[in-house]
């Protein structure tokens, strides 16, 4: 199901020019400006559910994608033949960085769960996480309201354009006009954005 960063009720009461579009178009929109802010942080968000399929590293720890993790609700490691469901204790998670340590905790001691994955040994897709995450941050909204606004005040551009005046304004894309998305909404997006481990 495509990411909705806002309703269409918020964009009809913050950019009342759309009041005239039906819900559906104003549907699409949200659906476009949240695809893009997808894309440009390489994640999703709000509460989910997500389910992620990892690839095993040899260090039993993987890193979800969608952070801050509110909470893993199961994690199965799919050795050949063997596929293990841990309960709580088998794992342990940071929730702002979203690292998933396979193992327990003993008081202040971690201990690795005793997967041959673990000791060295890599395995494609082999953990699977299914987990929560927060609510859309307000930040996240209002870049997407920002962009619904600028497409629909006719700032919409072809891949090749990175800049566009109408009149005495002027709008350059901090993307080379991929996406539409203004220097300003790329420094709010940098907080969130995700990038490859």
């Amino acid at each position: 199901m495509p990411s909705s960063y806002t309703t269409v009720a918020v964009v009809r009461e913050d950019i009342p020019r759309l009041a005239s579009l039906s819900d559906s178009a104003i549907a699409r929109r949200i659906a476009s400006a949240s695809s893009a802010v997808d894309a440009y942080c390489g994640r999703s968000f709000g509460p989910g559910p997500f389910a992620e399929i990892h690839n095993a590293n040899g260090t039993g720890r993987v890193w979800l994608r969608n952070t801050p993790v509110v909470s893993v609700t199961s994690v199965t490691v799919n050795l050949p033949g063997d596929p293990v469901l841990l309960d709580a204790d088998g794992f342990a998670f940071d929730s702002l960085t979203g690292e998933l340590r396979l193992g327990g905790q003993t008081g202040s001691r971690f201990w690795s769960v005793e997967y041959p994955w673990v000791l060295g040994l890599e395995a494609f897709q082999s953990v699977s996480v299914a987990y929560t995450g927060e609510p859309v941050p307000g930040a996240i909204e209002d870049v997407v309201l920002g962009l619904i606004a600028a497409r629909s005040a006719g700032f919409a551009v072809d891949p090749a354009l990175k800049a566009k005046s109408m009149g005495q304004v002027s709008y350059t894309y901090a993307d080379g006009g991929g996406s539409g998305m203004s220097a300003a909404d790329a420094a709010v997006l940098g907080r969130f954005k995700r990038y490859s481990l």
